[in-house]
């Protein structure tokens, strides 16, 4: 599988930073990150973006770093108090793919900062099938194991 390079798309993260419903927003953080400041906050940002590999707005980004360095934001709201927020989370498939999703995918997957004794990523897939027919062999009991990981991570 060939992956692109990721590239910022700052046109689309910047048309979004402009909406008429980010107004407030936008206007409060202007006005209190000028200069170096705001330049700061940018290349935070920025690094950001480049280590998910994701474009997020950064209206959203911000009041998360808000939350996380404790500053004083007038338009901040507990996320996770909400059950209402929307959890998307990104999962790196066995093939080096990665995809967003509330839930983990149908496919294996890498579970996120977890190794094996021989530093390997363990893997994890929901759904795993057997012609009861066949004989049973190694390849069958990990794929058991990786079911079993899944079930003990997510039910």
């Amino acid at each position: 599988m060939i992956q692109s390079e990721f590239q910022i798309d700052k046109e689309a993260l910047r048309k979004e930073f402009s909406l008429e419903e980010n107004q407030p927003q936008r206007s409060w953080f202007l006005k209190n990150y000028q200069g170096f400041k705001r330049t700061e906050i940018q290349e935070i940002y920025y690094n950001f973006l480049n280590s998910v590999k994701l474009n997020i707005p950064f209206l959203d980004c911000f009041h998360a770093y808000t939350i996380k360095k404790n500053i004083y934001y007038p338009f901040k709201h507990d996320l996770i108090g909400e059950h209402s927020t929307n959890v998307v989370t990104v999962w790196h498939l066995k093939d080096g793919e990665r995809i967003q999703s509330e839930l983990p995918p149908k496919t294996q997957y890498q579970l996120p900062q977890i190794r094996d004794d021989k530093n390997n990523p363990v893997l994890a897939a929901p759904f795993k099938t057997k012609d009861v027919d066949e004989n049973l062999t190694s390849k069958d009991i990990k794929s058991l194991m990786e079911q079993v990981n899944y079930t003990n991570k997510y039910l």
